[in-house]
């Protein structure tokens, strides 16, 4: 793509990883704000955890970048404000409280 100049359309770029969704024509910028709703509810810390380690890893070997995912997700691990997100998580609750086994 990069050395043809090739125009992928949206059909074909979630095969190539371009794109994890493809919405319909006008429903773009409600898909967008959906997203942002859910990331926006995700703890900030490991957002910005999680964006510094795909940024390291560009230059570092696969070994060298889980083992940095690794160390920092530890970090974040121990914050205090994590806890009570944990603690939710092992009594069974999933994301936003909901719980993962509904049976």
């Amino acid at each position: 793509m990069i050395i043809t100049g090739r125009p992928v359309g949206a059909a074909e770029a979630p095969q190539f990883g371009l794109v994890d969704r493809v919405v319909p024509r006008g429903r773009a910028r409600e898909a967008g704000q959906q997203l942002a709703a859910q990331i926006a509810a995700l703890p900030r810390a490991c957002l910005r955890s999680d964006r510094m380690s795909a940024l390291e890893s560009v230059w570092l070997d696969d070994r060298e970048a889980m083992a940095g995912e690794f160390r920092d997700g530890l970090v974040i691990l121990g914050r205090s404000e994590m806890s009570e997100g944990v603690g939710r998580l092992r009594a069974g609750a999933g994301r936003g409280g909901a719980d993962l086994d509904a049976s």
